[in-house]
């Protein structure tokens, strides 16, 4: 057996044409159909790289490695997938994998770090500023977009791959449809006729603070349009790369993964970003992060597993973005390293009887407020100002916890899907229930006793 992971950077769930939404996305539909469809799949460590440390270790990444390196004592998925014999091969153009020492390449026989995404390749030197954008060449046509070049040169490793002839792990990674969002015109126009081209950068405000800060409800629908017509570019291009992999015979053989690490909010919850700024200061360095709870449409993520030979079905037993990594051993057939916490969803995947998670948390890097300082976003420390809720999921409920002195939010997930009234007052033993669910998943996951005595 192979397996094939695709990881396409803040894939908003609700907005695939399978679960109801209005982007065309025929290839992303169809690879839900042909799988097990995991509708109640939860982000864990929040946002980019903390996220990614989650798929290729098996562990929570929130609680001690955050936005940074990887341990270097801590043994990746690849590397115990490359000793157990299979050859891992990873092609990624989020720019994250190898600044600063980072070392998410570790273990992958061969990896293909693409450098088109006009973000900040980040330097050791000191000296290099982290907002210094990449020199892209001019994009002339769609194929010189970022998923475009990306799936392109993921096909052909896996040409090389299965010339190979190994059971192979291959990687796939594109920031797309991550912002800026600037697919070619023609798709954002299926989403905003008469589209004039205008591109905007998310807020990270709530749409009340939208005027403070130039903004106004025309440039939220805008970014809404462009992000759905990226969507529906990467979509195309995933396509283009599963039917490059039925071509060269793949479907009796290897499995197939598709994920995201995260959706984002435009205008749900009053939200246009996926996390607030204090943006009282000038510099993006000296910015503190305002509390920002991380709702459904943030962390209820898309989760398909095709495996050869099963029958697919929608599955809604709870799952996490942890049980990755350990999924993917037992597809090769290998046992889980002891590190790993999550759990393998092959026996979910397999068959439609038995339980799924109790309960999945999620969260940015653990920080108290006030006093911890936190990496977050592109390596930059920033003071967290207001505390920062855990999401705690159950199969019944959703909670957003903090700290005792702060507001709770409960929202029944059955009958309150969106998330729009908080029940916590009339359950109180509901909350009581999921914290001590949320403190015992803190405590397997190794957080410090600063952070879960903080939380009690």
């Amino acid at each position: 057996m192979n397996v094939i992971m695709i990881v396409a950077d803040t894939v908003v769930t609700d907005y695939l044409g399978v679960h109801g939404g209005h982007v065309h996305t025929p290839n992303l539909d169809r690879l839900a159909a042909e799988s097990v469809d995991f509708v109640s799949a939860q982000a864990a460590s929040f946002p980019t790289v903390p996220a990614r440390a989650d798929y290729l270790t098996g562990r929570y990444a929130l609680t001690d490695i955050g936005w940074g390196p990887l341990p270097r004592d801590l043994r990746t998925l690849p590397e115990y997938l490359s000793e157990s014999g299979v050859s891992c091969c990873g092609v990624v153009d989020t720019p994250f994998y190898k600044v600063k020492g980072y070392n998410y390449d570790r273990g992958f026989r061969w990896f293909a770090d693409i450098p088109v995404q006009d973000v900040a390749r980040l330097s050791a030197d000191p000296r290099v500023q982290s907002n210094t954008p990449l020199v892209r060449g001019p994009w002339l046509t769609e194929h010189d977009h970022c998923a475009p070049v990306t799936f392109t040169e993921a096909e052909k490793h896996l040409d090389l791959l299965v010339q190979a002839g190994e059971p192979f792990f291959l990687y796939v990674d594109t920031w797309d449809p991550h912002e800026p969002w600037d697919a070619p015109r023609w798709y954002t126009e299926r989403y905003l006729p008469g589209y004039d081209g205008r591109l905007v950068k998310p807020a990270y405000a709530t749409l009340d603070n939208l005027a403070e800060f130039d903004y106004t409800a025309d440039d939220v629908a805008i970014a809404r349009a462009c992000y759905s017509g990226k969507l529906e570019m990467v979509d195309r291009w995933l396509g283009r790369f599963l039917d490059s992999a039925d071509a060269l015979g793949l479907r009796h053989d290897t499995a197939v993964i598709f994920t995201t690490d995260h959706g984002f909010c435009f205008g749900e919850h009053g939200l246009f970003g996926k996390m607030i700024a204090d943006r009282s200061m000038a510099e993006p360095a000296l910015r503190r992060w305002l509390r920002s709870p991380l709702w459904r449409d943030i962390v209820n993520v898309p989760l398909f597993v095709r495996l050869p030979g099963n029958d697919p079905r929608v599955d809604e037993r709870l799952v996490s973005a942890v049980d990755l990594a350990p999924t993917i051993t037992d597809i090769f057939g290998l046992e889980a390293p002891d590190q790993f916490l999550g759990r393998s969803l092959l026996p979910l995947v397999t068959s439609p009887q038995g339980p799924g998670r109790e309960v999945a948390i999620s969260a940015m890097p653990l920080a108290n407020a006030g006093s911890d300082l936190v990496s977050v976003v592109e390596d930059i420390t920033r003071q967290v100002r207001e505390w920062q809720p855990v999401t705690v999921t159950t199969d019944d409920w959703t909670m957003l916890w903090s700290v005792r002195q702060e507001p709770c939010e409960l929202y029944d997930r059955r009958s309150d899907p969106n998330q729009t009234t908080n029940v916590a007052a009339d359950h109180p033993s509901v909350v009581e229930r999921l914290h001590a669910l949320m403190i015992g998943e803190l405590e397997v996951a190794g957080a410090s006793a600063h952070h879960i005595d903080a939380r009690r």
